[in-house]
């Protein structure tokens, strides 16, 4: 199991092996990402708000990233 979260909430996502059931466990990355306010990286750059800075979109992009890697297995 991975542990993500903030500091105040975690959230525990199993970790996919290509065995289980891969839509539930994208389903399971999407809300997380969603808690983490990381969701509109998966619609690609434009779905970027006006006001977010290309430096601040990079480093949730990269965010966003990182947890849909840690939420897979080995």
């Amino acid at each position: 199991m991975s542990k993500i979260g903030s500091s105040t909430t975690k959230f525990e996502v199993e970790k996919f092996n290509g065995k289980g059931n891969f839509s539930l466990s994208q389903k399971r990355v999407k809300a997380l990402l969603m808690q983490q306010v990381l969701h509109k990286t998966l619609q690609g750059k434009s779905a970027k708000h006006a006001g977010t800075s290309n430096e601040d979109w990079e480093e949730m992009d990269l965010k966003a990233a990182s947890t849909i890697q840690l939420c897979l297995a080995d």
